[in-house]
């Protein structure tokens, strides 16, 4: 009987344990996230601004903060209206410059500005008596179109010797639209000669609407079991699967695909082959208007977190339905290489050198935000870095050592 009782007690202990620990666990996950999961868009209105002829910009000078699930980020907005350090538009002598165009994957604002792919970039090649410098001027929700009009009207302003394109699968299908998410965004007429604007000045509408949000799943009264819920789902969504069978959880089920990922499918939904042929007209007059300046285009292609990680594509296939029949997942990367081909502008894949610091618990990807973090800002940065070098498109105090 006393082995017994001490037994029953040393079981008691650990229980009580067990449990005083994972109410520590729950009071330090409601306090670390305290406010956090605000909305994107949101937090974009504090520092994006109409304008006539882009749709939207950054405001010069403007502040704002993000404070979301996985990071609260404070950005700030240079005075010529791009998240970087201060800058001007004469370039100094014996200074060569990048600027770097895209949308909020390059703008980076889930990262620090020290840990964006262009200052890391810069960081690395720039040194005394060799000045060099990346310039950002990626903007949460720009297409190629509205990048294009950028250069054109005052990228060019910043002596840029090469110009490095940042490109994603979703920048394909807003090219054929004239509005982003209630947003007036400027559109190209899809018609053969040269490119005119389907409307010179744009009417400012509003506040744009919000985005289609995935249903809410009803979370518990535990911030913790939701928090270890989320990672699963979307970290290791097979295992969250087979766990949803004990119910725990309700598990994932496929909902019809978005339908800017008609470009991944075999075949495509009917704009699919008509935004491509739009799309190879804007980038090949972005080519021309790169070299009338002197300068030398380069197209970066930013993979879908589905190309890089098998965690990501698994919830891809659960979440979405999305069969290797059905979908490939390597065409859109496949079609822009052709293109980038046919216009002879050096073509700057990323997947493998994403993939290769892909890890089983963590990689270059937010697991809910889905943008990139630290390491794929640093990822892209050192892969750009090696094709620019093999392109031998850097100064030669860079590219001789």
């Amino acid at each position: 009987m006393p082995r017994l009782r001490r037994a029953a007690g040393n079981l008691l202990l650990l229980l009580a344990s067990l449990a005083f620990g994972l109410l520590i666990l729950e009071l330090g996950l409601r306090f670390a996230l305290a406010g956090r999961g605000g909305d994107e868009d949101g937090a974009a209105q504090q520092y994006l601004e109409f304008d006539e002829h882009l749709g939207w910009r950054k405001r010069p000078g403007a502040q704002a903060q993000f404070r979301r699930k996985e990071y609260v980020q404070s950005i700030r907005i240079n005075s010529l209206g791009q998240r970087d350090r201060e800058r001007v538009y004469d370039k100094a002598p014996g200074t060569f410059r990048i600027l770097a165009l895209g949308d909020s994957y390059l703008e980076g604002y889930t990262v620090a500005l020290e840990s964006t792919a262009t200052q890391v970039l810069e960081g690395r090649l720039s040194r005394p008596g060799c000045g060099v410098q990346v310039l950002n001027a990626g903007t949460a929700g720009y297409a190629t179109d509205q990048e294009y009009l950028f250069f054109k009207d005052e990228g060019w302003r910043y002596e840029p010797d090469v110009v490095a394109l940042f490109f994603y699968y979703n920048d394909i299908e807003p090219t054929l639209h004239d509005d982003y998410y209630g947003r007036a965004k400027p559109q190209f007429v899809v018609e053969d000669g040269p490119l005119r604007l389907k409307r010179e000045v744009l009417g400012n509408p509003g506040p744009p609407k919000a985005r289609p949000a995935t249903a809410a799943r009803p979370g518990s009264h535990s911030v913790l079991l939701d928090w270890v819920e989320e990672r699963l789902r979307r970290g290791q969504p097979v295992l969250y699967n087979r766990l949803a069978t004990l119910g725990l959880w309700s598990p994932i089920l496929a909902d019809p695909p978005r339908n800017d990922l008609g470009v991944y499918r075999r075949e495509p939904p009917a704009w699919v082959d008509p935004a491509w042929v739009h799309l190879g007209r804007i980038l090949s007059a972005l080519k021309a208007e790169t070299e009338a300046r002197s300068s030398r285009l380069v197209i970066v292609y930013i993979p879908n977190p589905m190309e890089v990680s098998e965690r990501s594509r698994e919830l891809t296939r659960l979440a979405y339905g999305m069969g290797d029949s059905e979908w490939d997942t390597g065409r859109v990367q496949r079609r822009l290489a052709k293109i980038a081909a046919r216009e002879a502008v050096p073509f700057v894949d990323l997947t493998a050198a994403l993939r290769a610091v892909d890890g089983a618990l963590s990689g270059p990807y937010l697991l809910i935000d889905r943008h990139w973090n630290a390491l794929g800002h640093k990822t892209a940065a050192l892969e750009l870095e090696r094709r620019l070098r093999e392109e031998q498109l850097l100064p030669a105090c860079v590219s001789g050592n």
